[in-house]
């Protein structure tokens, strides 16, 4: 079940970001467009941080004991 919720919140950021890039690519030139794209990479960037913490454990370096190699 809470693999299910995950990935559903993960496609509930990407097509957020999405649409935040499509309102993008119809303003302007200028400060709004930029900003509207940084909403967008900031919404794909939580989708790729959320996907990492769901399922990636950091790989830890095993143990050396003293004297033993």
């Amino acid at each position: 079940m809470a693999k299910l919720l995950f990935f559903r919140k993960s496609c509930a950021y990407r097509h957020a970001a999405r649409m935040e890039l499509e309102t993008a690519m119809a303003l302007p030139a200028g400060t709004e467009r930029n900003a509207a794209r940084k909403r967008a990479r900031a919404l794909l960037d939580l989708a790729r941080e959320e996907a990492w913490l769901e399922g990636q454990v950091p790989a830890l370096p095993p143990l050396r004991q003293a004297g033993l190699r």
